[in-house]
C-alpha cells in the first residue's frame, strides 16, 4: 500500500511541476503533444505491474487515457503538417510568439515569343490548388508564415522558367491551414515540378496544356484532373502515405505503373488492363493524347476515374 501511494504521489508531483512550468512560461504547452507519442510506455508499465501481481495506480490509468486522447488529436494534425501550439495570441504564455503571416500575390504576363513554360513549386506543408483560367502566364495567391515566398523568373529563348519557393508550416490566425492557389496559362505547354511536404493538393489541368508533371510530396491527399490537348505527357508522383485520385478523359491513352508497399483503390475496375508491371488503356498506342504515369508510394489508396 505504501509503495502504491509513493508511485501515485510521485506522478502527481511531477505532473504538477510540469503544469506549473507551463503556466509560468518556462515550458511550452506543446510538450504535452510531444509526450503523447510515448503513451505505450504507460501500457508497458501497467503490464509489468500486473505480471508482478501489483495493483495498478489509478493515476497511471488516467495518465495513459489522457496521453491516448492527445495522441488521437496529434496524429491527424501531423498528417497535414499542423502544430496547434505554433499560433496563439501574443503574451498568452504558450511558448514563442507567432510569426508574421499574410498572403503574397503574384502575376506574370505571357510575354510575346514565349512558346512553353516551366514552373517549379517548393513548399514545406499546407494545401495547394493549381488550375488554368488566366490570360497571364501565371498568377495566384500564396499564404505564408514568416518570410514571403521567393519567386524568380528566367527566360531561356522561347521558354520561361518560374521558380516559387516558400515555407508553409503551422497554421494562420483563426486556425486555417496555409493555402497556395495558382492559375496557369492555357495558351502554351507547361511542365510542372512540385516538391511539397504533408498536405492536400488539388490539381485541375483540364484546360492546361500539361507537357510534364513531377510531384514529390509527403503524406496527404492528391487529386489531379487531366485534359485532352494532343500532348504526350509524362507524370511522376512520389509520395509517402497518400490518398491519390486521377481523373483522365476516356479519349486519352493511359499507361500506369504503381510501386507501393500497400495499395488499395479501384484499379481492377478502372477500365485499365494489367500487362506485366503496367496498367494500360486499350487506346494507349492510338490516342492523340497520352499519359505515362509512374507512382511510387509507401502506402497509398489509388482511384482512377475515366470520363
Amino acid at each position: 500500500m505504501k509503495g502504491r501511494r509513493l508511485v501515485e504521489g510521485t506522478i502527481l508531483i511531477a505532473l504538477g511541476l510540469i503544469l506549473l512550468c507551463n503556466t509560468l512560461g518556462f515550458l511550452e504547452w506543446r510538450v504535452w503533444l510531444d509526450a503523447s507519442r510515448f503513451w505505450p510506455v504507460a501500457l508497458v508499465i501497467m503490464g509489468v505491474l500486473i505480471l508482478l501481481r501489483r495493483s495498478v495506480p489509478w493515476v497511471l490509468i488516467v495518465l495513459m487515457v489522457a496521453l491516448i486522447g492527445l495522441s488521437a488529436v496529434r496524429i491527424p494534425l501531423d498528417f497535414v503538417g499542423i502544430n496547434p501550439w505554433d499560433w496563439h495570441e501574443p503574451g498568452s504564455g504558450m511558448g514563442r510568439e507567432p510569426l508574421e503571416s499574410g498572403t503574397f500575390h503574384l502575376e506574370e504576363p505571357l510575354a510575346e515569343g514565349i512558346e512553353s513554360a516551366e514552373v517549379s513549386i517548393d513548399l514545406s506543408a499546407g494545401n495547394i490548388e493549381v488550375s488554368g483560367g488566366t490570360a497571364n502566364l501565371i498568377e495566384g495567391a500564396l499564404d505564408y508564415i514568416g518570410a514571403e515566398p521567393q519567386v524568380e523568373y528566367r527566360r531561356a529563348a522561347s521558354r520561361e522558367v518560374i521558380s516559387i519557393k516558400g515555407g508553409l508550416s503551422g497554421r494562420r490566425s483563426g486556425g486555417a491551414a496555409p493555402r497556395w492557389s495558382l492559375r496557369l496559362t492555357e495558351s502554351v505547354p507547361v511542365s510542372i515540378t512540385i516538391d511539397a511536404g504533408a498536405g492536400r493538393a488539388d490539381m485541375d489541368f483540364s484546360t492546361v496544356r500539361l507537357s510534364a508533371l513531377e510531384v514529390d510530396s509527403g503524406a496527404g491527399q492528391f487529386r489531379a484532373v487531366f485534359g485532352d490537348h494532343g500532348l504526350r505527357t509524362d507524370v511522376s508522383i512520389d509520395t509517402g502515405a497518400a490518398d491519390i485520385t486521377l481523373v483522365v478523359p476516356a479519349s486519352v491513352g493511359m499507361r500506369l505503373k504503381v510501386s507501393s508497399a500497400a495499395t488499395g483503390g479501384n484499379l481492377g475496375s478502372s477500365g485499365l488492363a494489367k500487362s506485366g508491371e503496367f496498367w494500360i488503356s486499350d487506346n494507349f498506342d492510338t490516342a492523340k493524347s497520352t499519359l505515362d504515369i509512374r507512382i511510387s508510394s509507401a502506402v497509398s489508396r489509388l482511384n482512377v476515374e475515366r470520363r
